[in-house]
């Protein structure tokens, strides 16, 4: 079973976990006032934010058995004249010599349309229903609010290892110990570090993440993703204004910081209303989308006009902030932290909400006291490291 929590989502294989080591500190390479020297060729993006193939091992467990089962039962399947009509006797007709016993209605019916999908396609299905009989005693609880934790965490040394890989490609080391602050500013997604020892260094890395703004980018939608909704980083205010900027630079190509503003609407540079260019750009992408368009284009119209009214410069920027050591990303401005070292109260969070779960009479209605407050195993873990 999978668990939901309610905590809203968050944005959405690297083979086994990524091993964080030293290198030499820059002391035992050079000197601090000799210039870091930057080998900036073609710079591909490296930093993945998020999609960086992070896998749930009870899920996947389960997923092999079910696979394995249902593709027994396909082959048994089509042997029968009518492989329907077999799936039927074997799970409703109870004169049936094939009729299956000591299950449950639900479980039937899961059963049934399981193997039915697997005849309609032909033996190749990937989606499976974890209520599934096949499962009983086979399976322990999944918790989705846990699961993207550890899918932070996950990716978290991902970026990492992506990050290192960069630095690597231009010949950079950071020193040991050395805490340093990355700053995004997203209209234009470029970064500035603050906290070095050496500006040649500080320099430096700003030039080869800023020479290809996606990877720049990339960290900043990381950073997002991460987000907790205890960040003192993230306003309603501040969020309303980097959606609207991107909603606008994905259906115009237009920047809005860029553009002009006039009786509270935003102009393009040949003077045409902004909003006109955005409406038939998204008309044309959209010409049958299946809800209700109207109800979108005036959302999207009244946040530009708002926006316009209280002046661009006027409402803050989402500008994000993370920090750096040791080879490591940490989280700031919030409790949950993902960095290397720092995620031990995942496990503690999972093992309380297993414990309560297990012990729980009504599973069916279960809701976990821990569900939207892991901040109490935060603060154990950081008392045991």
């Amino acid at each position: 079973m999978i668990i939901s929590s309610n905590t809203p989502q968050q944005f959405s294989s690297l083979n086994g976990s990524i091993k964080v080591t030293q290198a030499q500190t820059i002391n035992e390479q050079k000197k601090l006032d000799e210039p870091v020297k930057l080998n900036i060729g073609n710079n591909d993006t490296i930093i993945n934010a998020r999609l960086n193939g992070y896998v749930n091992e009870e899920i996947d467990k389960r997923d092999k058995i079910l696979k394995e089962h249902y593709s027994k039962m396909y082959q048994e399947n089509i042997k029968f004249e009518s492989p329907v009509n077999h799936i039927t006797d074997k799970y409703y007709t109870e004169n049936s010599p094939y009729y299956i016993k000591g299950l449950t209605k639900e479980e039937r019916n899961i059963a049934s349309y399981t193997e039915i999908r697997h005849l309609t396609m032909k033996g190749e299905i990937s989606e499976f229903m974890y209520d599934d009989a096949v499962l009983k005693g086979k399976k322990t609880p999944v918790f989705d609010d846990i699961m993207r934790a550890e899918e932070n965490a996950y990716n978290r040394e991902a970026v990492n290892n992506q990050f290192q890989t960069l630095l690597n490609k231009h010949g950079i080391t950071i020193p040991k110990d050395e805490k340093l602050t990355f700053t995004i500013e997203p209209n234009y997604y470029t970064l500035k570090i603050n906290g070095a020892k050496d500006e040649n260094l500080a320099q430096a890395i700003e030039d080869i993440l800023n020479k290809n703004s996606e990877n720049v980018k990339q960290l900043f939608f990381h950073i997002n993703y991460m987000k907790s909704d205890s960040s003192t980083q993230f306003t309603k205010e501040k969020e309303d204004k980097w959606n609207i900027v991107n909603s606008v630079k994905e259906f115009t190509g237009y920047n809005l910081a860029d553009l002009e503003v006039k009786e509270d609407r935003f102009l393009a540079p040949d003077g045409t209303d902004l909003f006109k260019i955005f409406k038939n750009n998204f008309d044309e992408r959209y010409p049958n989308p299946g809800f209700d368009k109207n109800t979108i284009l005036i959302y999207y119209e009244n946040k530009l006009t708002d926006l316009a009214r209280k002046g661009f410069e006027n409402v803050p920027d989402l500008v994000l902030s993370i920090d750096y050591e040791n080879r490591s990303f940490y989280d700031i401005g919030q409790k949950e932290n993902y960095g290397t070292g720092k995620t031990a109260w995942i496990e503690e969070w999972n093992i309380a909400k297993t414990s309560e779960y297990n012990a729980a009479q009504n599973k069916i209605n279960y809701k976990s006291q821990y569900t939207e407050n892991p901040s109490e195993f935060i603060r154990l873990s950081l008392i045991y490291i």
